[in-house]
C-alpha cells in the first residue's frame, strides 16, 4: 500500500498599524481581503503594530 501526502500551504502575514488602519473603512478593506485570501486556500496572519514593537 503506497499513502501519498502532500502539504501545500499559502500563507500571508499583514500589519495593521495605527497610521493605516484607525478608519472603520480600513477595518472593513482588511475583512474583505482577508475572506477573500481565505476563500481562495490562503491562510492569514494579521498582527497589530503593537504586538510587533
Amino acid at each position: 500500500m503506497c499513502i501519498e501526502k502532500r502539504i501545500a500551504s499559502l500563507l500571508t502575514i499583514e500589519t495593521d498599524g495605527k497610521a493605516n488602519h484607525t478608519a472603520p473603512k480600513d477595518k472593513t478593506n482588511d475583512r474583505q481581503k482577508d475572506a477573500y485570501l481565505k476563500g481562495h486556500g490562503w491562510k492569514v496572519l494579521r498582527f497589530t503594530e503593537s504586538h510587533i514593537m
